[in-house]
């Protein structure tokens, strides 16, 4: 009886060393009109470097502009212009003071959102931007995903992204990898475009712009050791560089120059 009393005594002890804790988006770089309006208000306020967004809050671009936030440590999303976006959850895991667990969920309803998750060095990622059409769910990867009300279009960079749908009572279930596009449309079909070099060129520029920027950060470590690969290893460039016929390894049919 003592041993099964000090069994369930260890088990609460651990389920309250390991805690997740509900966090804030910070803001790293505002460019033009950009506004966030919290939960339960109507009233915009404009965003600012350094400042915090919580979670219900939405955010809404003006035409040339754009948003970069961080909304865990080693993530970044960009959302661009004309975009609306509900910042849904945003939670870390935490035992003591590592983290061993993010969770974030964005819910866009209309524009683009580019996320770069970085590899973590311990803990998993849940990271999750949800359309009107489907939720694309990644770990560690580079990806874009635009939404206009009629489709939505996912773009990957690096890593793969888990594409779910549901249509008709039947859900449908697609992974996309790096160097890959899939579209899904309101009626519940979907097709895999033709890729660019050029949008995927400025997809990993992204990222690489807002890993230093978030790595230059002086306020404090960010714990962002890098998009492409593991820590330490430099970018990975076996996917995302074009090849001297200007298509990438495993997508010749796919990536195009125009």
């Amino acid at each position: 009886m003592r041993k099964i009393q000090m069994t369930v005594a260890l088990l609460a002890s651990l389920a309250l060393s390991a805690r997740a804790s509900v966090t804030e988006a910070r803001v790293v770089v505002v460019k033009g009109t950009v506004t966030t309006t919290a939960p339960a208000s109507s009233q915009e306020q404009p965003a600012v470097r350094n400042a915090e967004i919580s979670v219900g809050s939405s955010i809404g671009t003006a035409q040339k502009s754009s948003i970069l936030m961080e909304p865990t440590p080693g993530s970044a999303v960009m959302v661009l212009e004309q975009s609306k976006v509900v910042l849904t959850a945003d939670d870390l895991k935490k035992t003591g003071e590592t983290i061993i667990g993010r969770k974030t969920f964005l819910n866009l309803s209309q524009g683009k959102v580019q996320a770069a998750l970085a590899h973590p060095q311990n803990g998993g990622v849940d990271f999750k931007i949800k359309t009107p059409q489907c939720v694309a769910a990644a770990r560690g990867t580079v990806y874009s995903v635009t939404t206009n009300g009629n489709s939505t279009t996912i773009l990957v960079g690096q890593g793969s992204v888990v594409v779910t749908w549901t249509f008709h009572g039947k859900t449908y279930t697609k992974i996309v990898s790096a160097g890959q596009e899939l579209t899904v449309f309101t009626d519940g079909t979907s097709t895999s475009p033709d890729v660019t070099v050029q949008d995927l060129d400025a997809l990993r520029q992204f990222a690489q712009e807002a890993a230093l920027l978030l790595a230059n950060d002086e306020s404090k470590d960010r714990g962002f050791p890098g998009y492409f690969s593991s820590p330490n290893a430099g970018p990975d460039t076996s996917q995302t560089d074009p090849g001297a016929n200007g298509t990438f390894p495993g997508q010749t049919s796919q990536v195009t120059n125009k």
